[in-house]
Order: C-alpha cells, then structure tokens, then sequence
C-alpha cells in the first residue's frame, strides 16, 4: 500500500469519499460547527443508522483556510440539531505527504482506494501517545509506504467496500 502524495489522486479520494457519505446519509442539514477556538455555520451530513454527522470540506478555522494545506473530515454523535461540535477528524493533506495530518489516503497495488489514519489523537491541548494507541485500538494497523519510508496506520477502510461507512462509524465512535 502506497500512500497518495500527488495532488489531483489525493482531491479525487477526498471526492469519492465525500460522494460515499453524501449517498449514504439521510439528508445534508445548516448547523453551527462548534470546536474549543471558534464556530462557524455549515452543512453537515446525517448517517442515522449509526447516529454520526460527517463535515467534508475545507478547514474550519479562517487562518487554516489562508494555509490551505488539507481537507478536513470531522464527526461527531447524535442528530445535529442547531449546533454540533466536533468529536473526531480524519483530515489529510491536499498534497504531498504531511506527517502532521493525521489522515491519509492510499492506494493498494491493485488499485484499490483506502482511508487511513496516522493514530496521533489530539485529546483537547494534550496529545495521546501513540505506544498508548497502539496497544488499546482495536482496529486493524497496517504498514503503507509512506514518501520515503514505511509507517504504520489504522485502517479505516476500502473506499469501495460496502461495509465502509460502518467500519469508518467503528472508527469514529
């Protein structure tokens, strides 16, 4: 497994993903995003089924904005009403390879598309040690060739698997 780093292989991922969860929501809603530095009004998808919104765009924040350096996926629990904040994101960059961004695309041999995650958890100012990671997530790590060297990522899922969107609830809750 390759870890994508060319620009237009990393927006088309970020594209299918975000067309994934659109068709597997139930609707697309106005709320107020809220997170400890700001808030600010979107659109937020709403997956019932396993009681997660999804927020698929740019970043939230105006001076990430300015930067412009990666795509953000957040999530959070529960029927978003007026206001939601956010629980959990799998973020990856625009382009190259950013050790800093928790999420990444990557491609198999084959092709396939898959989404993964760096195992680096901010817990509000403080961040979670990944040996501590490592050891309590169950999920499924794997190695993945990342620029020059090997790394180790969960993963989240194959974009294409029809038990993506549960594996990427599993994920996020």
């Amino acid at each position: 497994m390759i870890v994508l780093d060319n620009e237009n292989e990393i927006k088309n991922a970020q594209n299918k993903f975000e067309s994934i969860i659109a068709r597997a929501a139930d609707r697309k809603m106005p709320v107020q995003i809220t997170w400890p530095y700001g808030q600010i009004a979107e659109n937020v998808y709403w997956l019932p089924k396993f009681n997660v919104w999804v927020y698929c765009g740019l970043p939230l924040a105006k001076k990430a904005q300015l930067l412009n350096r990666r795509y953000v996926n957040a999530f959070g629990f529960n029927e978003p009403l007026s206001s939601v904040s956010i629980m959990c994101a799998i973020n990856s960059p625009k382009k190259g390879i950013d050790r800093g961004i928790a999420g990444a695309f990557a491609k198999s041999s084959g092709g396939d598309l898959y989404l993964l995650h760096r195992g680096k958890f901010n817990a509000y100012r403080g961040g979670i040690p990944i040996n501590y990671v490592k050891n309590v997530f169950n999920g499924n790590w794997v190695s993945a060739l990342d620029r020059d060297k090997t790394s180790d990522f969960i993963l989240i899922g194959r974009l294409d698997d029809n038990d993506f969107i549960a594996d990427l609830a599993k994920f996020v809750t």
